[in-house]
């Protein structure tokens, strides 16, 4: 018996029911879309304040007036 029958008749311990190719790329979409979000809030900085808040006023001494 050559290596090749042998391993064609030997049964698998795990038995994995057979999915559809639509079920497999529906599995991947959705892993990507959770690794693409999970990789989003880990990796960006979180917002520092509010956007609304107004800018603090920078003092007369540090604006660069020029006029000819």
């Amino acid at each position: 018996m050559s290596i090749g029958e042998r391993s064609t008749t030997r049964k698998s311990i795990i038995r994995l029911p057979d999915i559809s190719e639509i079920t497999l790329l529906i599995v991947i979409a959705i892993g990507f879309l959770v690794l693409h979000l999970l990789t989003a809030t880990l990796l960006m900085p979180a917002a520092s304040g509010d956007p609304a808040e107004p800018q603090p006023a920078v003092p007369q001494e540090v604006r660069a007036v020029h006029t000819d």
